[in-house]
């Protein structure tokens, strides 16, 4: 039983720690800028193609595409899934 107790504190040490150090070094929102320039490099970089394949979708702008505000491009991209769904 001793055993299992301190294999339990190990346990919940290293989760505290993990969170504590997630914490502490994870980056903090500056502006849209920086969200934007993010989006833009894993594009450059192809890690969203790598891990959600072309499927990867920011918005319905439409067929064919035509400028829109962002939040109304998400918007009618859940209305268009929704209808196909049903």
């Amino acid at each position: 039983m001793n055993w299992l107790l301190s294999t339990s504190v190990i346990i919940l040490a290293i989760l505290i720690i993990s969170i504590a150090l997630y914490l502490i070094t994870a980056r903090r929102y500056q502006s849209s800028d920086s969200v934007a320039n993010s989006y833009d490099e894993w594009t450059q970089d192809g890690i969203l193609e790598f891990y959600w394949g072309e499927h990867i979708h920011l918005g319905h702008y439409g067929s064919p595409p035509q400028s829109k505000n962002f939040l109304v491009a998400k918007s009618d991209f859940v209305h268009e899934w929704c209808v196909g769904v049903v």
